[in-house]
């Protein structure tokens, strides 16, 4: 995944007009040489920056479809203009591992919300063979990772924000 594009369609004629195609440059904004997206990638929303929240590996060797095995891992968050963007989080894996040290890959999945100045990342991990459910969370103050369901120690694929009509309640 070298860039990812974007078209605006302008809904308000008949037929709606597409316009041109702009890219954005995943490569050098992650500083990754050979960048991958998550299998079945899902692309996060940061709703108080109007930013995009984005998984970025780097695909070493074949790994099939457990694209990010074996690799670094990165969050980006990409203005949704493609004016600007940041790195949120550099290193992935060393920080789930602050939450269960004996992780030692990320396999397909890595998803990411912030509404309200909650932020929330669910992140598919693996210690050995066995998942191992680990919640990422922005305090404010930079992520911290979390434990989050020893007894059913299964990853979660993607975070949903959950509303009550218009008023965002959390996520799900």
């Amino acid at each position: 995944c070298k860039y990812i594009a974007r078209r605006e369609i302008d809904f308000s004629t008949s037929p709606p007009t597409i316009g041109s195609e702009e890219l954005f440059d995943i490569e050098s904004a992650s500083g990754i040489s050979n960048p991958v997206v998550p299998y079945r990638t899902f692309m996060g929303y940061d709703a108080d920056n109007d930013a995009i929240l984005m998984f970025v590996g780097n695909r070493s060797g074949s790994t099939g479809l457990a694209a990010f095995a074996g690799s670094t891992v990165k969050l980006l968050s990409i203005k949704r203009d493609f004016s600007s963007y940041s790195i949120e989080i550099d290193d992935v894996l060393s920080l789930v591992k602050s939450a269960y040290s004996a992780i030692d890959k990320i396999r397909y999945y890595a998803h990411a919300w912030r509404i309200n100045g909650l932020g929330v990342a669910a992140v598919d991990t693996y210690a050995g063979s066995s998942e191992v459910s680990i919640i990422l969370k922005d305090t404010g103050s930079g992520w911290v990772a979390e434990r989050h369901n020893e007894r059913y120690d299964y990853v979660q694929e993607r975070v949903e924000p959950i509303w009550d009509g218009s008023t965002f309640a959390g996520f799900l």
